[in-house]
């Protein structure tokens, strides 16, 4: 395995524990890995739930992140654009920005703090 995909795995296990921080708050779901093969779910024994359904605005995690300063503002270039309209807050900018991504999780995964 290479070097980015190890990387790629550790970060990912920091999202699924911020994920199920998160859970906690609320559904008291947990959440065990992400099917890298699909790359669309993550999954625990019984529960499954869609990458488009984690970063959408109605589940609330991307705001809790941003909320709870768990992204790295710094790191989303596309924020400095939607930062100087002033029209968007930091919520809505990664909300656009996950929007528009090939990957969005792995995307996620790089702006995490």
């Amino acid at each position: 395995m290479s070097y980015r995909f190890i990387s790629y795995l550790l970060e990912m296990d920091k999202l699924i524990e911020l994920l199920n921080e998160y859970e906690q708050l609320n559904m008291c779901r947990k959440f065990k890995e992400y099917d890298i093969e699909n790359q669309n779910m993550f999954e625990n024994d019984f529960v499954f739930i869609k990458v488009s359904e984690l970063i959408s605005k109605r589940y609330w995690f991307i705001e809790w992140l941003v909320e709870y300063e768990k992204i790295d503002l710094n790191k989303i270039e596309v924020f400095s654009i939607f930062k100087e309209n002033r029209y968007y807050n930091a919520y809505q900018s990664i909300l656009m920005a996950l929007s528009i991504q090939d990957n969005p999780i792995e995307f996620l995964v790089s702006i995490l703090k």
